[in-house]
């Protein structure tokens, strides 16, 4: 079992270097995030060195970029082949219209013979 931890925080992506990239490619000066956060600059540094952030950070950081971030952690190679839960949803809304379809059908039976 702690061979298995180790090796999902080996693959694991580092966060702080995505929300560094993001910094970057926003053009916004870390004290400017830093206020919209209601941080310190420092703290904005200490994000960008730590490997994994909480989700309200990562949210309130989300903000402030006007980025998802959540969307770029979920693009990483790492979870390319995990299905998305919006596939698991689409099966089922699939099979709710196929359910209703059949049903609409067993009603005209039912209504046929009552007549």
């Amino acid at each position: 079992m702690a061979n298995n931890a180790k090796q999902i925080d080996k693959d694991m992506p580092h966060i702080g270097t995505m929300v560094k990239e993001c910094i970057e490619q926003s053009k916004h000066k870390k004290i400017a995030i830093a206020r919209s956060i209601q941080a310190s600059p420092i703290s904005i540094d200490r994000y960008i060195e730590q490997k994994s952030l909480q989700c309200y950070t990562l949210f309130n950081l989300s903000k402030a970029l006007n980025v998802n971030l959540f969307d770029i952690i979920a693009k990483c190679k790492q979870l390319e082949n995990i299905p998305c839960a919006d596939s698991a949803t689409e099966t089922l809304k699939q099979r709710i219209t196929d359910l209703e379809k059949e049903l609409a059908i067993y009603k005209e039976i039912v209504r046929g013979k009552i007549s």
